[in-house]
């Protein structure tokens, strides 16, 4: 009975000092006044647009409570605007600037695509091919996969809740260094697949993880090698890394946690203060650091930049995939990219003019992140933010940045 007791008293403590400790671990958000901007690229010719935007990126900070935010916008293939707002880090109260580099969170998927982009543009993968006839060492399934299934959630992969506790341990609580792509398949390699390929859509991180093994396999070269020689610097895309992949650069942002109060701490995992969030395993699919102007940069080229991806090929990546039954999957998701042929919002042009928006939105660990290029306006944008709630909806940020890109598009 003692024993009982004393557990229960155990217990109880333990309860009682993790509850002090949330308490007292949050702190007041530093007075709005304070926040500074930083203008990088600033464009006179879009003067007018600029002025209206720069006030919706206040409009934006203060509406989602975060540390800072940081916004790129390209037109007709040159960054007309840059600019960020806010603290990259509070404790230090070090200013972000539009060299400050966030985590992007599921953005990730849109540069692993174009990774595949310069591999099916050079003639070198067939996206209908077999993964198994690409990846012979891999653990057989109980059906066969292409790429262009794995890069549209069609594969019928799991994500993280199907992976038990083991798999839990190195994705949700990410205490652990994964320094291969290869090691990263180890997660979720020998987890059966969920449907018959082509069947059903299911978003998840690990098929695009798993495509990332066949750019290395048909490139001969690893991942992040691929990414930076034959992507990022042929983009001049000079603030993109992967997580924990090198020393973290004196640049990056700090990744914070907000409270519906106006409080903030550095990002908990389940409540735990762990300061180094790895998100090693999952490179390609959702582990990437990069700015604004960077992915700016990379759309900007997607829609410009013929010689680097062709029309043809840019718009089959662009093009929703459709199920078995002839339908388009539920999320108009293409190939590492989500594509509404027609997006009408009363935060663009309005409900009666639609546009061709391409898109991917990104969530990660303290940050979120969005990238919208419109093709047929030329116009691309990216924003950044270091800091979200626990319990968030994705639709405020989307809304703030659709209001912010709108001057761009309006005559």
């Amino acid at each position: 009975m003692k024993k009982i007791k004393y557990s229960g008293i155990f217990i109880l403590l333990v309860i009682l000092v993790y509850l002090v400790y949330y308490y007292v671990s949050w702190s007041h958000l530093p007075d709005r006044d304070n926040y500074d901007k930083t203008t990088g690229v600033f464009d006179s010719t879009f003067n007018e647009q600029i002025q209206i935007s720069s006030k919706k990126l206040e409009i934006l900070l203060d509406s989602l409570n975060v540390p800072s935010a940081s916004i790129a916008i390209g037109v007709d293939n040159k960054i007309v605007w840059s600019e960020a707002i806010g603290y990259a880090n509070i404790e230090k109260r070090l200013k972000a600037t539009p060299q400050t580099s966030y985590r992007i969170g599921s953005t990730s998927k849109a540069v692993t695509s174009v990774a595949v982009m310069k591999l099916v543009e050079q003639n070198k993968l067939n996206l209908d091919q077999s993964v198994a006839t690409i990846l012979p060492d891999y653990p057989t399934k109980n059906w066969d996969f292409t790429t262009r299934q794995l890069l549209s959630h069609t594969a019928g992969f799991p994500d993280y809740e199907d992976l038990g506790i083991r798999g839990g341990f190195y994705t949700l609580l990410n205490f652990k260094q994964f320094n291969t792509v290869e090691e990263g398949l180890k997660v979720f390699q020998d987890t059966p697949l969920l449907f018959k390929p082509g069947e059903l859509f299911k978003y998840n991180s690990f098929d695009v993880v798993l495509a990332s093994r066949v750019v290395e396999e048909i490139s001969g070269k690893d991942f992040l090698t691929y990414l930076e020689n034959d992507v990022f610097q042929l983009m001049n895309m000079d603030n993109s890394y992967a997580d924990h992949a090198k020393k973290r650069p004196e640049y990056e942002a700090e990744f914070y946690e907000i409270s519906s109060d106006k409080k903030y701490r550095k990002w908990h995992t389940f409540g735990i203060p762990h300061q180094d969030q790895n998100l090693s395993y999952k490179w390609a699919g959702g582990g990437l650091l990069s700015t604004p102007s960077d992915l700016v940069k990379m759309g900007n080229v997607l829609l410009h930049d013929t010689l680097f991806i062709s029309t043809k090929v840019r718009n089959m990546f662009f093009e929703p995939q459709k199920l078995s039954n002839g339908e388009i999957n539920e999320q108009k998701y293409a190939l590492g990219w989500r594509s509404y042929y027609e997006y009408a919002s009363e935060h663009l042009l309005g409900e009666g003019r639609p546009v061709w928006m391409v898109h991917h939105g990104g969530v990660s660990k303290g940050s979120m992140n969005l990238l919208c290029l419109f093709p047929n306006e030329g116009v691309v944008v990216d924003v950044a933010i270091n800091g979200r709630q626990k319990d968030f909806d994705f639709s405020p940020f989307w809304y703030l940045v659709m209001d912010i890109v709108q001057p761009f598009l309006g005559e």
